[in-house]
């Protein structure tokens, strides 16, 4: 979670910037998961995940039972889980080997009482382990919405989000800016036009890019204010009436620039 492709994908081990930038996944984890109403501080167990036995871990440096016992188990489980699965650093490993892992690290990274518990659960029938589960999920709301979709819906908002920041960082032109920045929103909120004004309430705004139907007139138009577009932008882009008799509805959004860091940048490079 929100930790760059490049990183996650390298094969040489992790510059101490790079797992700087590693370590801050647990808190965007958390923070996503607050929203979910679970009934069980869910979020705080996903925060301590990456603390240690021997208090070495991140981010709080928590040692022993002061971990949340949730925190314990699902940092044994993702170990567990991950050592089996191809990593572009390494190949994916046996059980076998994943369980001497955790033998190998109990009691430093993990709770050594819950790796033995694991370990028995493992040595255990199918059948038995069947028996033991709970017949109703836990991972439904106390309003019937299911918690995981509700999870999935928040993660493409939040990867959406990431990457529209990414494209406005970029040297891209204003077209292909608008392109991109078009196609992450349109699959959280469904529209049919979309378009970019610029210029402020001093000197009037003038269309930069516009797509969908009926948008050519907006390239020809001058409005003289915020306010000029959010009223008139119905009409003068698809023609209906002049109060919009037939749109769905309309999301005027101002976007601002702050320009202090360029700026800054700027200053530094005449240095």
């Amino acid at each position: 979670m929100a930790v760059p492709e490049h990183i996650l994908s390298k094969s040489e081990a992790l510059t101490p910037e790079e797992f700087d930038r590693v370590k801050i996944h647990p808190r965007v984890g958390a923070e996503i998961l607050r929203t979910v109403p679970f009934g069980a501080p869910v979020a705080e167990l996903v925060l301590c995940h990456h603390e240690r036995w021997d208090g070495l871990g991140y981010p709080a440096g928590l040692r022993g039972d002061a971990i949340p016992l949730g925190a314990r188990i699902l940092a044994i489980a993702d170990c567990y889980s991950t050592l089996q699965t191809d990593r572009p650093y390494r190949p994916a490993r046996t059980e076998a080997e994943a369980v001497a892992v955790l033998r190998e690290f109990a009691g430093t990274s993990f709770d050594p009482t819950l790796v033995d518990l694991l370990i028995a659960r493992l040595d255990r029938p199918a059948a038995a382990l069947v028996a033991d589960a709970p017949y109703e999920s836990a991972w439904t709301a106390a309003d019937g919405r299911d918690a995981l979709q509700d999870i999935a819906g928040t993660h493409r908002e939040e990867q959406a989000l990431y990457e529209i920041a990414q494209a406005l960082g970029s040297r891209l032109g204003i077209d292909e800016a608008m392109t991109l920045i078009q196609d992450k929103v349109r699959r959280l909120v469904p529209f049919v036009t979309c378009a970019l004004f610029l210029g402020d309430e001093n000197n009037g705004y003038a269309c930069r890019y516009a797509h969908g139907p009926g948008t050519e007139a907006l390239f020809k138009w001058g409005p003289k204010s915020w306010s000029d577009i959010s009223l008139r932008l119905p009409s003068c882009a698809d023609g209906r009436g002049a109060h919009g008799e037939e749109l769905t509805s309309l999301l005027p959004v101002v976007l601002l620039w702050d320009c202090s860091a360029e700026h800054e940048t700027r200053r530094v490079r005449e240095l």
